[in-house]
């Protein structure tokens, strides 16, 4: 053999042995990857490789039939027959052309044809069985069949089988020829599957269905895809221009069976790049349409499987790329190369491209936005991609104009964008659990304002939103509970609901988040309510221990409401919170302190408050009662409404009893006397008082509050006049005769006397009996026996003396031991002369009544007298009418005397001068005037009761005046009472006091407060204590 034909064998064989070099390592290769996304390639592999071959048409169809019932898979189409150069291009895997590298939308040539790609082919299985047809340079063609094994795991064996397949290939010589038919699927690959290669066959078929329609918008020579095996046909049918123009629209029909279906993919056309999504058309108008399918977003015509995590909301399709081996993305590095340059050019493109379409279909209303929100929050961290480049230039730009975009649909059927001004304009429930994502959507929908996406959508947010924007969390709703402050600011939120069973279920969604809990006791959480509604620290509440809310209400006015630190006792509490407690006892000690630091009239009102409050506890009724009573008595109208505590404790009572005795006892002492405070108190007589006076006495003792007795000048000494108990002595039976001689003596021992009525702790060093009355009746009678011209008290007393001493000598003998022997002294003589002379006259005068009336008594005779008028012609001594005598009678003027001595009873009582003097008349005017003015000004400044603006005079009566007292009308008398003493002696004065209406007798001294006589008063200052009866019968 010559040297020509050496090189050549040589020349061979070296070829051969690269060929079959090549196609064990890469065989190798594809057998040791655990990269899932290189055995899901060999569906575009052969895509693609028939894409390169479609007919004269243009166009070619696809066939796929999965037989997993015998297990092979077959792959076939009605392209252009092979070519020697393409048959040996695939024996060898050598690629028969480079990647055509025109724009998208221009016609594509090929884009590589049986090079080592067609190798991932191999994964279904390493013997493929080819059938088709090859055409020689003439036009001409014979069908062949060849086998293409590639199980060999060493290079002979693979050189063999190379051998083997052209050596087959040779036989086409022998076969006749045939037509190409484009109507026919003259090309066949079939491959024979084990287990892992029917595996791989169902992933890579998964792949066509999802993606087809696709890459039929993509690819226009692919015409139709038939599944022979799922009896499904995928065919683009329409495409159509929407909206404002810029956005496409392809109609991918599905034939399955006898039903055709519709897939719509859109794209917008940008610069060497083509954006797609698939949506629905649906009664509100089109809708993106997502799955759980692992969408590639980078297409270099077909997809680059591996791209399923690229964050970029729509799929990106441009025949500039740039890809990698194995076609699972494009060069994206850090890399100063060329490609790497040209990618990143394309994919700054995209996002603006990407924007516009953002723009364009959410302004025209399309729905389920997230589905291109989620494919953009995706994460990728694979060898092609530099992530800082891609963060900074994609992610964050289309992030940004996504959440700004008006895309989200919200519950109130309103576009919003997810944020604008850095508010957040939408929340999205944030949980791991779908059960508690609903939770939150509905608990927040409650809220007023609060805005929600639609419900259908908020899991489908909630999977697509970036998680810093998920704001809507177990969290988010206690910081709005937190903010609102109240129950009340609270329930204002809610929509028809019930505020406390909401917040039940909000803290029971809490309570299983430990450090919820946790922030709650360490107050960065303030949600728990006290009784007054307000949300409050958890260290500021204690559990209500059964308090009544009477008590609270009681701390409430003080301005230490209690329910404040109370917790409410209607909401529900997350569990693991402990609270101390509080209790009334605890309560009613803190009312008390409080109480000791307010103004007295602060105090006195909290008390009465509390003097309300009322148990019905056998302990404490009868005291509450009588304290009861006793405010209403005192304080009239100002004492509320009683309440009933069902749980008490006696420090409820302990200060305020305290301050209100101390009140009311200050109240009474200010009274003065017995009248006053009769008045006061609204009694009908002042025994009705004094009664009352003496059970609050023995109250003071018996409920220990008797230290008020020692310094209060609140008990009545016999005159009516309010004394401490210092000042008082006991009245040791004392002989009343002997009292009132003493007092006209010039010693009252009834200002130092108790009241008969009172029984008190007092000392018996501290009683008074008869015989020390006894002892100064004599000092003042030796006195009084010196004395020059005696007064006509001293000479009445003197006389009652005598007179007692005549009724009582066995007794006055016994008590006067040193004035008994000398009694005969305590009348003068002429007074004894005029005492026989006036018996001796009374004994004529009752002999001459019963004489003239025929009547056998003195009784009878005076009632006769009375009831027919007669007169017994008597003369008795008549009193001279001077000054002081008219002031007492209340007479002005001398026509006013000249009245009275019309009347019978005057002109036989009194005498004057035939002129008197007109000045005596003046000043009687005077003081009557006076005592008048006097009255009106304490009737007006110091006595509510009377209304002053009502008094008027009454025509013809001059000391007699019309008054509405407490709404009624009365009457008032008011005379002087500079002499100690009046005399009602005009028939209109005796008139008026016996009027039905109340009259009140008022007199003044201009040294003394004007002070109203009563009934009582004048009884015990006369001394009458015997009316007869039939004296006053009508």
């Amino acid at each position: 053999m010559g040297y020509i034909e050496d090189l050549e064998q040589a020349e061979k064989e070296s070829k051969n042995r690269a060929v079959a070099t090549k196609i064990l390592d890469k065989m190798e290769e594809l057998r040791l990857t655990s990269n899932e996304d290189v055995s899901r390639r060999w569906i575009w592999e052969l895509l693609q490789n028939a894409r390169d071959v479609a007919g004269s048409s243009g166009q070619i169809d696809i066939a796929i039939d999965l037989h997993e019932d015998s297990n092979h898979l077959v792959f076939m189409h009605n392209g252009k027959p092979f070519t020697s150069s393409n048959i040996v291009s695939l024996i060898e895997q050598v690629s028969s052309k480079e990647r055509d590298t025109t724009l998208v939308e221009e016609e594509i040539n090929t884009t590589g044809k049986f090079g080592t790609g067609f190798l991932t082919t191999h994964l279904l299985s390493e013997i493929v069985h080819l059938k088709g047809l090859l055409k020689n340079t003439e036009g001409e063609c014979k069908p062949f069949e060849v086998t293409l094994d590639r199980s060999g795991r060493e290079l002979q064996s693979i050189t063999d089988s190379i051998n083997i397949t052209m050596a087959q290939l040779r036989a086409v010589e022998e076969a006749e020829e045939a037509f190409y038919n484009n109507g026919v699927y003259q090309t066949q690959f079939t491959y024979e599957l084990n287990d892992i290669g029917l595996e791989v066959a169902r992933k890579g078929l998964d792949d066509l269905e999802h993606l087809i329609p696709y890459v039929l918008t993509f690819v226009k020579e692919i015409r139709t895809v038939n599944i022979i095996h799922a009896n499904k046909i995928f065919e683009l049918t329409e495409e159509s221009v929407l909206g404002n123009g810029t956005v496409n629209r392809a109609t991918i029909q599905v034939s399955e069976r006898d039903t055709l279906s519709n897939r719509f993919i859109t794209t917008k056309q940008g610069t060497d790049l083509l954006l797609a999504a698939e949506v629905e058309l649906t009664e509100d108008g089109y809708a993106f349409v997502g799955s759980d399918y692992k969408l590639p977003k980078l297409f270099c015509t077909f997809p680059l499987i591996g791209s399923g995590n690229f964050p970029f909301p729509f799929i990106i399709n441009s025949g500039h790329f740039n890809p990698n081996e194995p076609r699972s993305g494009v060069f994206l590095t850090d890399k100063d190369e060329d490609k790497v340059s040209q990618n990143k050019e394309i994919l700054i493109k995209a996002v603006s491209v990407a924007q516009d379409f953002i723009n364009s279909t959410a302004s025209c209303g399309w729905r389920k936005f997230y589905v291109p929100v989620k494919y953009a929050n995706s994460s990728i961290n694979v060898d092609w991609i530099d992530n800082e480049w891609l963060i900074e230039n994609v992610k964050i730009p289309i992030r940004n104009y996504l959440v700004s975009s008006q895309i989200v649909d919200d519950r109130k059927g309103n576009r919003t964008s997810i944020i604008s001004n850095e508010k957040t304009n939408v929340l999205i429930p944030f949980s791991t659990s779908k059960n508690t994502r609903e939770s939150l959507y509905k608990l927040t929908s409650y809220l007023t304002g609060e805005p929600l996406t639609r419900e259908d959508e908020l899991h489908e947010w909630y999977s697509a939103i970036w998680r810093d924007l998920k704001k809507l969390d177990i969290y988010y709703i206690l910081r709005v509970i937190e903010d609102l402050g109240t129950i009340n600011e609270l329930s204002t939120q809610l929509n028809n609901v019930d505020v406390y069973k909401w917040l039940k279920a909000v803290f029971k969604m809490a309570e299983n988040n430990e450090k919820i809990v946790e922030e709650i006791i360490a107050e960065k959480l303030v949600i728990i309510p006290n009784q007054n509604g307000v949300f409050t620290r958890y260290s500021d509440l204690y559990i209500d221990e059964g308090i009544d809310n009477a008590l609270k209400d009681i701390t409430a006015d003080m301005g230490h409401d209690c329910r404040e630190i109370l917790l409410d006792k209607v909401c529900y509490l997350p569990e693991g919170l402990k609270f101390s407690g509080k209790t009334t006892k605890g309560i009613a000690a803190e009312i008390n302190n409080q109480l000791e630091e307010l103004d007295w009239d602060s105090k006195i009102q909290i008390s009465k408050k509390i003097a309300t409050l009322y148990s019905e506890q056998r302990e404490t009724i009868e005291q509450r009662r009588y304290i009861i009573d006793l405010c209403k008595k005192v304080y009239g109208d100002t004492f509320g409404e009683t309440k009933k505590l069902i749980h008490w404790n006696h420090k409820i009572w302990e200060y305020a009893d305290n301050y209100l005795i101390d009140d009311i006892t200050n109240i009474i002492m200010a009274q003065n006397n017995i009248e006053m405070l009769s008045q006061y108190l609204s009694f009908q007589t002042e025994q009705e008082c004094i009664l009352w006076l003496k059970t609050l006495i023995e109250s003071l003792t018996a409920y220990e509050y008797s230290s008020h007795l020692n310094t209060k000048s609140i008990l009545p000494n016999q005159m009516g006049e309010l004394k401490e108990k210092e000042e008082l002595f006991l009245d040791d039976e004392i002989d009343d005769e002997l009292k009132e001689i003493c007092m006209l003596l010039g010693y009252d021992y009834r200002e130092e006397l108790l009241d008969i009525n009172f029984d008190i702790d007092i000392p018996h060093s501290r009683e008074i009996n008869n015989k020390e009355v006894a002892e100064k009746i004599t000092s003042l009678v030796r006195t009084a026996m010196h004395e020059f011209e005696q007064s006509s008290e001293t000479k009445y007393a003197l006389r009652i003396l005598m007179q007692w001493f005549q009724d009582y000598a066995e007794v006055a003998e016994g008590l006067f031991t040193d004035l008994w022997p000398e009694r005969h002294r305590l009348l003068s003589g002429k007074e004894i002369m005029e005492s026989f002379k006036k018996a001796e006259q009374w004994d004529e005068l009752n002999n001459q009544l019963l004489e003239k009336t025929g009547c056998s008594t003195i009784e009878e005779a005076v009632e006769v007298i009375m009831s027919n008028n007669i007169s017994l012609d008597q003369e008795e001594d008549k009193i001279v009418l001077d000054q002081d005598m008219l002031a007492q009678l209340g007479i002005t003027s001398e026509e006013e005397l000249k009245e009275a001595f019309k009347s019978k009873k005057f002109a036989d009582t009194f005498t004057h001068d035939s002129e008197v003097n007109q000045e005596k008349f003046h000043y009687v005017q005077e003081i009557i005037d006076r005592s008048i003015k006097n009255v009106c000004t304490h009737l007006e400044e110091n006595l509510q009761e009377y209304d002053y603006t009502t008094l008027e005079p009454i025509p013809g009566a001059r000391t007699i005046f019309a008054i509405e007292k407490n709404g009624e009308e009365v009457y008032l008398i008011i005379r002087p009472s500079d002499y100690k003493q009046i005399i009602i002696f005009y028939d209109s004065e005796k008139d008026y006091l016996d009027y039905n209406k109340d009259v009140e007798l008022w007199v003044d001294n201009d040294v003394d407060i004007p002070e109203k006589i009563t009934f009582g008063r004048i009884l015990k200052v006369t001394g009458i204590n015997r009316i007869p009866l039939y004296r006053v019968k009508r």
